[in-house]
């Protein structure tokens, strides 16, 4: 089943800056620096490091384990509709390349740094703070996944991955049990973005500017992102 997705847009506003908070790597990222043809091995989950405030209040990227990632032959099909769907004009998408679906959860990002209800950054635009200067460690994108369209049911173990638009580089992370994921290792945009589960796939129709993906994923400029 093919379902609507939608990942990465314009960076946000209105920042909180939050001292002190998370820690720790992106445990298990694997990254591919080449273009094509290679798949990525499979992902180790990673707990992702604390977060911080970010987004509209603030708010802290959300956490993801790594997986893998690779640029090279496709595996995986595009979601339908207006916010879904590969690259035509190269005949690839976010998941070229990329191994077998693993089901792996990402670390909490509940963090008591997050000034929201429960330490939960769900639907904050993490780059708000997690950005250079901003008063939280840097993430290269985070965002927050669903089961459902209207953002109500937050969804684990979906893999989330950017791949290059240009050079085929990617990087593959999982939600964590609140749907949240995020990544601190350094990766350029724009890219081809997408989400999945074992049973369906979303891609953005567009490809992403840039990693703020609850920037614009907010359920009232765009849908939220959700799988399926």
């Amino acid at each position: 089943m093919k379902s609507r997705f939608a990942l990465g847009c314009a960076a946000l506003t209105a920042l909180v800056a939050i001292a002190a908070a998370c820690g720790g790597a992106d445990e298990g990222e694997l990254t591919n620096p080449g273009a094509s043809g290679s798949s990525g091995s499979s992902s180790s989950s990673g707990s992702s490091g604390g977060s911080s405030s970010s987004g509209g209040s603030s708010s802290g990227g959300s956490s993801s384990s790594g997986g893998s990632s690779s640029g090279g032959s496709s595996s995986s099909s595009g979601s339908s509709g207006s916010d879904a769907g590969p690259d035509a004009s190269s005949g690839t998408n976010a998941f070229t390349g990329a191994p077998a679906f693993v089901n792996q959860t990402g670390g909490s990002t509940l963090k008591n740094a997050h000034p929201f209800a429960g330490g939960n950054p769900t639907k904050q635009a993490c780059l708000g703070c997690h950005k250079p200067g901003g008063g939280a460690p840097t993430f290269s994108f985070g965002g927050s996944v669903f089961k459902d369209a209207a953002g109500t049911m937050p969804a684990s173990s979906v893999e989330v991955r950017v791949r290059h638009t240009s050079d085929g580089s990617s990087l593959l992370v999982h939600t964590d049990a609140s749907g949240n994921f995020f990544s601190k290792t350094a990766f350029t945009f724009p890219a081809q973005a997408g989400a999945r589960n074992a049973a369906a796939t979303s891609l953005m129709a567009a490809n992403a500017p840039n990693g703020d993906c609850n920037g614009c994923h907010n359920g009232t400029t765009t849908a939220f992102i959700h799988v399926p």
